[in-house]
This record gives structure tokens, sequence and C-alpha cells, in this order.
């Protein structure tokens, strides 16, 4: 019953990539108990986030090129993309 209550307040005190960091590689506590205690997925802790800066960069860049032109499908974005070098 304890636990519980400590549980919910873990969860509300800290936001969800706070608590994403907080779980690591420890022998004595499994990642399982350790995602189930900060009220976390378990997957999302093996999931690598983020994108590049060009990531991002060419995203953008397909969305403005969808945008002016939303006629264009996948095809004539990514002949758009390579005709400007990217």
């Amino acid at each position: 019953m304890r636990m519980i209550g400590l549980k919910k307040k873990v969860a509300l005190n800290l936001g969800y990539q706070t608590r994403l960091k907080l779980v690591e590689e420890n022998p004595r506590i499994s990642k399982r108990r350790q995602c189930q205690l900060l009220s976390i997925s378990r997957s999302s802790t093996y999931y690598g986030h983020g994108f590049t800066d060009d990531d991002l960069r060419i995203m953008r860049r397909i969305d403005e090129i969808y945008t002016k032109m939303p006629f264009y499908g996948s095809r004539k974005i990514s002949r758009q993309l390579k005709n400007e070098g990217i």
C-alpha cells in the first residue's frame, strides 16, 4: 500500500523524460520493476529518441515542398530533393 502512494507521488512530481532518464542498468532492481515504479512503458527505455539536425532540415524541406505543391507524391518530392542536392 505504501509503495503505491510513493509511485503516484514520483509520477506526479517528475516529468516523463526525467523519469525515463532515471531507469538504469542495475543488477539489484530489474528494468521491468524500475519502469513499474516510475510509471513508464518499458519499451520506451529501449528506443533512442531524437532526430539529428540534418534530419530536421530535410523534414522541414519536405514540408515546404508539400505545402507549396500538395499534389506532389512521394516520388516527385524525392526527385525534387535529389535535384536540390539533398
